[in-house]
């Protein structure tokens, strides 16, 4: 397998489904969210797409999906904070983003369950779903954490906010890309 295939390839389709991903999100969905309920913080995305894309990326390119979600989550992260987003603690929080579905897939792993290795695990939606809620707590412990500067009591809010949103928004995406692979299938025939 050459550089191209290995690395530059998945960089590309990781980067632009991030950047698709997150477009919709924050420009589709999140206003049509607060048109239905009202003002609330970004971070309370009821349908968090790149989650998903997250998620299939450390599934499907393992350790090696850090590098390919470094460029779109780090310039999703400066989009939505600016300046700060990208300096010292707050910085931290873009890279627990990065790393916390590999993480998750780490410690399924350690618990029996190989959900990257392991044919049995590895296209069931319900290991898929537990990784992603796992990534999710994940993430919104750290990037409460970097953000305040402590774990607070809203934890919980926070922990419940996010995983709405990564959740709903990783089998948003699992869903749609299971009609596409389903359409081409029978394209083919």
């Amino acid at each position: 397998m050459n550089i191209v295939e290995r690395w530059i390839s998945p960089l590309f389709v990781v980067t632009i489904t991030y950047f698709i991903t997150f477009y919709l999100t924050f420009f589709v969905f999140f206003p049509l969210q607060e048109s239905i309920f009202g003002a609330i913080p970004f971070y309370a995305n009821l349908l968090f797409l790149p989650h998903g894309i997250r998620l299939l990326a450390a599934l499907f390119f393992g350790w090696r999906s850090i590098v390919f979600l470094t460029p779109s989550a780090l310039l999703t992260h400066y989009y939505l904070n600016g300046d700060s987003g990208l300096e010292y603690p707050t910085i931290l929080a873009a890279v627990v983003g990065i790393f916390c579905a590999i993480v998750s897939f780490e410690i399924l792993k350690r618990f029996g369950i190989d959900v990257q290795n392991d044919d049995r695990y590895k296209f069931n939606w319900r290991y898929l779903l537990i990784a992603g809620m796992l990534a999710s707590t994940i993430n919104s412990i750290g990037t409460n954490y970097f953000f305040n500067g402590t774990l607070t009591l809203d934890l919980v809010r926070g922990i419940i906010s996010y995983m709405i949103g990564d959740v709903s928004g990783q089998f948003f995406v699992m869903l749609t890309l299971m009609f596409i692979f389903r359409w081409a299938r029978i394209g083919r025939k």
